[in-house]
């Protein structure tokens, strides 16, 4: 297993509705799920796409495509959703297992993994 906590952050990338060719057109999309290390053996967990526009809304928090921040005026609020969860460095380590064992061989799923 890699060893993750030398990373900022790792990204599992599905890139399976990303064509390059069409990219430029702006019709392409790659979807991810990642985390971000916050502190030794903590990782906030989020969501994200590479193009938003097909959507009102991505919730970074949970990865549906609907807005569950609720804003309390002057810039406060918070995700209905429950928010960023923070999981541990083991768990991090786990789904990236899974991920790669269940797309093992699918050059369309990427494990990304950025440098502190």
């Amino acid at each position: 297993m890699k060893e993750i906590e030398k990373y900022k952050s790792v990204y599992l990338r599905n890139r399976s509705f990303y064509e390059e060719e069409i990219w430029r057109t702006g019709t392409g999309v790659e979807y991810y799920e990642g985390y971000s290390q916050k502190s030794p053996g903590k990782w906030q967990h989020f969501y994200g796409s590479t193009r938003l526009s097909d959507y009102d809304y991505f919730c970074p928090c949970c990865g549906e495509s609907e807005d569950h921040w609720v804003d309390q005026g002057n810039g406060e609020g918070y995700y209905s959703c429950g928010g960023y969860k923070t999981v541990t460095t083991e768990e991090v380590q786990k789904r990236i297992a899974e991920f790669e064992t269940r797309r093992k061989g699918d050059d369309n799923y990427v494990v990304e993994y950025r440098e502190k």
